[in-house]
């Protein structure tokens, strides 16, 4: 890993928006086995594109507070060995 933050973070986010795809479109695929679910979904977005696009953002949302909460546990934990 680069010991530069910013590269380290920007690595990570490209990490997340490459993972965030195949993750999202299997949220999609588990929400059309929902018929109830996914006429709601089709009614309120109005649009599939829409609904896709939404999905992905909540995926990469989703593993980016991941990512932060496994850095703060790791923070954490180094803190508690260091005393």
């Amino acid at each position: 890993m680069p010991k530069n933050p910013f590269i380290r973070e920007l690595l990570w986010l490209f990490l997340i928006l490459l993972v965030a795809l195949p993750l999202s479109g299997g949220l999609s695929a588990l929400i059309d086995h929902f018929p109830d679910l996914n006429a709601s979904l089709d009614q309120e977005l109005k649009a599939p594109e829409l609904r896709a696009v939404l999905l992905y953002v909540l995926t990469v949302l989703g593993c980016y507070l991941v990512r932060l909460g496994a850095y703060a546990a790791s923070r954490v934990a180094r803190l508690e060995l260091a005393e």
